[in-house]
């Protein structure tokens, strides 16, 4: 997972609603949360997991998205710990 180059594995959660995803997640002893089969994206499962995990920002990486490129994960990271305002 490209992810794991750039954040603490600690700080890694699968969202999803599908309990074959969940296996794997133990198998490769991954957190997880489970969401509602109602959400229709992604974002909508990360904003339901803001609701029970609390997080100064969360960072929406879609499964899809397999070739991630770590490097461009870390500049959005950085920017985001160097900004004077919300993003």
């Amino acid at each position: 997972m490209q992810v794991e180059r750039v954040v603490p594995v600690a700080d890694i959660y699968i969202a999803t609603d599908d309990q074959r995803i969940v296996s794997e997640c133990e198998t490769h002893n991954m957190q997880w949360v489970m969401t509602s089969t109602q959400c229709m994206t992604g974002t909508d499962r990360v904003a339901q997991v803001a609701e029970t995990l609390a997080a100064e920002w969360y960072i929406n990486v879609q499964g899809d998205e397999p070739f991630l490129d770590p490097s461009g994960l870390q500049r959005v990271i950085d920017t985001a710990l160097s900004a004077d305002q919300d993003i």
